[in-house]
């Protein structure tokens, strides 16, 4: 039988039949990759581990008659962390979420992949807040995806953002308010948050202060851009107001 070894991290699990489940794996090599793994339900399944969320390893796949199957996995990291604390826990399965909606099958997205990992072991092991990593990992995510948002500067004239800030879901950017004809004003403090995050390195964020109402407010609207580019919103996000 012929094996593929791949690296990749487990986003989601799914209920299949008795004993069995469905993994959607954002792999290094492949980009998204809808496996089975099999019997994990059982309380001594070896493989267990292998179908929890956030899990990240080697996966074996092998060709079954429906499509690939986990026949091993050596897992790397598990960020068992990660579920014991419901605002990281949020984060993380907001970031796999993002992952499930823009990444392609049989087409790798090796930098998001990265950043994920990335973001997931700073999540796990640092004493950062989870509002802020989440913040960080959308705003580096988007770019990835071919969404680059301008935090620097007005998208109509050039200028900086100064007095007012506007936001267009169509333009994708922010506006000083000289032409606000189809931008949305937000708080000032809000787009300085998007700007300081999105120009400080992940792991200095520890050092930084933020509100968390602007945080939240960024979290919100980076949802409603998601929608606007992907045609759904981050589940996870739905009671953002309430976490962070």
């Amino acid at each position: 039988m012929t094996e593929t070894i791949v690296n990749a991290i487990n986003l989601k699990s799914s209920d299949y039949k008795e004993n069995d489940k469905l993994l959607t794996l954002f792999t290094y090599e492949k980009g998204l990759t809808s496996v089975r793994i099999r019997g994990v339900k059982k309380a001594q399944a070896k493989l267990k581990f292998a179908s929890e969320p956030f899990c990240f390893g080697q996966y074996s796949l092998c060709a079954g008659k429906a499509g690939n199957i986990v026949c091993n996995c050596n897992y790397n990291e598990l960020f068992y962390g990660l579920r014991s604390d419901i605002e990281k826990y949020t984060a993380a399965a907001a970031m796999c979420e993002y992952c499930t909606l823009f990444v392609q099958e049989d087409q790798p997205d090796t930098t998001l992949f990265t950043l994920l990992i990335k973001c997931l072991n700073v999540l796990c092991y640092k004493d950062i807040k989870s509002g802020n990593i989440l913040l960080y990992f959308l705003l580096k995510a988007l770019n990835c995806s071919g969404y680059d948002i301008n935090y620097n500067k007005c998208c109509v004239c050039g200028k900086k953002i100064t007095y007012k800030a506007f936001f267009s879901f169509y333009n994708g950017g922010f506006c000083c308010g000289c032409n606000p004809e189809g931008f949305s004003l937000m708080p000032l403090a809000a787009y300085k948050t998007f700007k300081f995050i999105n120009n400080t390195d992940l792991d200095r964020l520890s050092g930084i202060k933020t509100d968390s109402k602007n945080i939240v407010y960024a979290l919100n609207l980076l949802n409603s851009f998601i929608e606007d580019i992907a045609g759904k919103k981050l589940k996870s996000l739905k009671n953002v107001s309430n976490l962070f």
